[in-house]
């Protein structure tokens, strides 16, 4: 009896979870594109900055509409992808950038760190961090080293 009733609320959980990531996923694109309205031609950099430091409070305060769950969830995923492009725009201007076959080589080979200096023109904590765990041994360099390539890809 007890087997059945935790595969009876596993399975509804799983049920509910599904519906709900289909109804985040429509109304995160209808939010997306709500948020994407924010005006960034003009001194654009001033205007990324003041969108990525947007809480719903100070949102809420400044149109005046109360935002639900959904609308703060698709907030925190516009910010997300718009400090990603970021500072994928930063590295590709600054001109070291590295192919990301070559970073995930260089982190095969136990120089991931070589390669997280390269692609954050050593500056930061991320290679520093990857020296020490290439070091201990190379399996957490290498996972380390993944992880922070999605920083910067």
């Amino acid at each position: 009896m007890k087997n059945l009733k935790s595969v009876v609320i596993a399975m509804l959980v799983g049920l509910l979870s599904f519906q709900a990531n289909a109804i985040v996923s429509v109304s995160k694109t209808q939010e997306t594109k709500q948020l994407a309205t924010v005006d960034l031609t003009p001194g654009q950099n001033a205007n990324i900055q003041t969108f990525l430091s947007l809480t719903p409070a100070k949102y809420e305060q400044m149109t005046g509409k109360k935002m639900n769950l959904v609308s703060r969830y698709a907030l925190k995923v516009a910010q997300k992808k718009m400090s990603k492009e970021l500072m994928k725009s930063e590295s590709s201007a600054k001109g070291a950038s590295l192919p990301k076959i070559a970073y995930i080589l260089l982190a095969l080979f136990g120089l991931g760190f070589i390669g997280i200096g390269i692609v954050s023109d050593w500056q930061g904590n991320d290679w520093w961090i990857n020296l020490l765990l290439t070091f201990l041994f190379w399996l957490p360099g290498f996972i380390h080293a993944l992880i922070v390539m999605g920083k910067y890809y």
